[in-house]
């Protein structure tokens, strides 16, 4: 089914998914570096606080971590 709908590999990379939108800015830039080392090369971001600029914030210093 999955060739069917374009599928074309058979594996997938796999992505970290658990940053937490409660945590401080330094517990978020440590994060990363567990999932560097576990060889995961990609993280799924949750958004959504109360301030959009506190996100825009989160985001772009996560995207300054190195492989991100």
């Amino acid at each position: 089914m999955w060739r069917l709908l374009g599928g074309g590999r058979c594996e997938a990379k796999a992505c970290a998914g658990g940053i937490d939108l409660d945590f401080a800015l330094d517990q978020l830039l440590a994060q990363p570096e567990g999932f560097l080392a576990h060889g995961l090369q990609a993280i799924k971001m949750k958004v959504s606080r109360d301030v959009l600029e506190q996100d825009i914030d989160r985001v772009q210093a996560i995207r300054c971590v190195p492989r991100f």
